[in-house]
């Protein structure tokens, strides 16, 4: 590795920016931030490769030789965990320098130690290393984890500064009581923006927005634990442009022009009571789900055309709640063929990730090309459901999440008891179990208000089944949910 001194630091810089942008490390947009805060840019370091990884450590190593810390005579790095430990891996191996790590919990097996590697106490000095900064909430945080193990803190290596803390002499000063940290960044979100302005990538208007949102969305040095603004809640329209989905669009648009998010769930075993639910609640509701393969005489090309007819009619779409879970070729044939012809005239249908997500929307993406399926069409992947006992746990939530972000095309949101991430507002989160007299039932299904799952979990679509079919005044009861669920909606967007 060549030394800081031979490498021309500002080449190397611009090198990074413009592959930060061609992998996706760097997205400019709208984004829900953790803290909150919606972003006109959006900045995951955490999919860099290893020639990345190497260049990091070099700008961080520079800023390290810069400010006269790298004398490691009892001084240590570690990396804010757990997204900066790579970097701090990096720079360890590469320049030699010793290194900790440092828990986000303590471990109760084992040592129990929160802190990992060899130091003395109130002795050792240890430079922090992060991969962004915001409001340096989680520098200050990691700090004082590892003065409670008796390391001293006083520096912070950071790659990038989304400049929303004051700048001093290039650096940023955390406070935290008498406690001061100083915070070094390689690279800061104007020398980015102004990279890309002169390499043509950014119009002088873009820059302007970004530099403009910096100035109005920053965090008092002294306050480094304040809570930030909180996030705003987007309507659905705003929503709609955030996603590049047409079936999401086509939903999000419905929703806030026919100012309803209720989607009836007709789990009901007869073509004809299905129809005329369909006809009774239409005018309420924005979408009908129903479960084709459940109903006692054979469902046909005729029914499935009345089906469409009256979501015409009545302005709803069709969710065909179909739970594909096999391999890839036989839900092609289960969505496009057999019977029931699902791709048809279903606009959403759903899938469980047991037999491998990626597989399945490739699958599915694949048969409606084959039939020449040119409507708007999406999917809903299965990320946890309304029943007690289901093993859809954390590792489903974060598969079906994997899959969305790799498909967003084709993948509009999930089922969900609960927003999977604060982040994605670009997805559709779709709840069932909602109903207002009881709380569950005999075989395990679990009941909430919509007011819960919209203000609280906030979730988007209510689906609401027996508590409407099963109501001898189904249109009111459709009317009342549909009341209850946009109300609850309005209460959490003014919020």
């Amino acid at each position: 590795m060549e030394t800081t001194t031979t490498i021309d630091i500002q080449a190397l810089k611009k090198e990074l920016v413009l592959d930060l942008i061609q992998i996706g490390a760097l997205k400019f947009g709208r984004f829900t931030l953790k803290s909150g805060i919606v972003s006109p840019f959006y900045v995951d370091l955490r999919i860099i490769g290893p020639k990345m990884l190497r260049q990091f450590s070099v700008l961080l190593y520079h800023v390290m030789t810069v400010k006269g810390l790298t004398n490691m005579e009892k001084r240590v790095i570690c990396g804010v965990p757990y997204s900066a430990l790579t970097f701090s891996s990096c720079m360890s191996m590469t320049y030699d320098l010793p290194m900790v790590i440092c828990r986000k919990e303590r471990k109760q097996y084992g040592t129990g130690n929160m802190v990992e590697g060899i130091y003395t106490k109130n002795e050792t000095n240890c430079i922090l290393i992060e991969d962004v900064i915001t409001s340096g909430a989680s520098i200050v945080e990691t700090a004082e984890k590892l003065e409670n193990e008796g390391l001293l803190v006083t520096d912070a290596l950071v790659f990038l500064t989304r400049e929303q803390l004051p700048l001093t002499n290039g650096m940023h000063i955390l406070k935290k009581g008498e406690k001061v940290y100083n915070v070094h960044p390689c690279l800061t979100m104007t020398e980015v923006t102004q990279v890309l302005l002169d390499e043509g990538k950014m119009s002088q208007e873009q820059r302007e927005d970004i530099l403009q949102f910096i100035g109005t969305n920053t965090f008092s040095e002294t306050k480094t634990t304040a809570v930030p603004q909180k996030k705003k809640e987007l309507t659905f329209t705003e929503r709609a442009e955030l996603t590049n989905n047409e079936f999401s669009k086509k939903l999000f648009k419905l929703m806030e022009e026919k100012q309803t998010n209720l989607c009836v769930a007709a789990d009901i075993t007869s073509k004809d009571d299905l129809l005329k639910l369909a006809d009774e609640t239409g005018p309420e509701i924005c979408m009908l789900k129903t479960h084709i393969d459940t109903l006692d005489d054979q469902p046909d090309e005729q029914f499935t055309q009345q089906l469409k007819e009256l979501a015409k009619k009545h302005n709803f779409l069709i969710f065909e709640d179909r739970k594909l879970a096999d391999i890839g070729q036989v839900v092609k044939q289960q969505y496009a063929r057999g019977p029931f012809k699902i791709a048809q005239w279903s606009d959403l249908c759903n899938s469980h990730l047991v037999s491998g997500g990626s597989a399945t929307v490739k699958a599915l993406k694949e048969s409606l090309k084959e039939e020449n399926i040119t409507e708007p069409r999406g999917l809903l992947l299965i990320a946890q459901m309304s029943t007690e006992g289901a093993t859809t746990g954390e590792s489903t939530k974060q598969e079906a999440l994997k899959v969305a972000l790799e498909n967003p095309d084709f993948v509009s949101g999930f089922i969900c008891q609960s927003k999977l991430r604060d982040d994605l507002d670009q997805f559709l989160y779709c709840t069932p179990g909602v109903r207002l007299d009881v709380k569950g039932d005999s075989l395990g299904q679990q009941y909430n208000s919509p007011e819960y799952v919209v203000c609280e979990k906030k979730c988007d679509v209510i689906i609401v089944g027996r508590g409407i079919y099963h109501d001898k005044e189904r249109q009111n009861a459709a009317k009342l949910y549909r009341k209850l669920g946009w109300e609850a909606y309005q209460k959490r967007i003014q919020q």
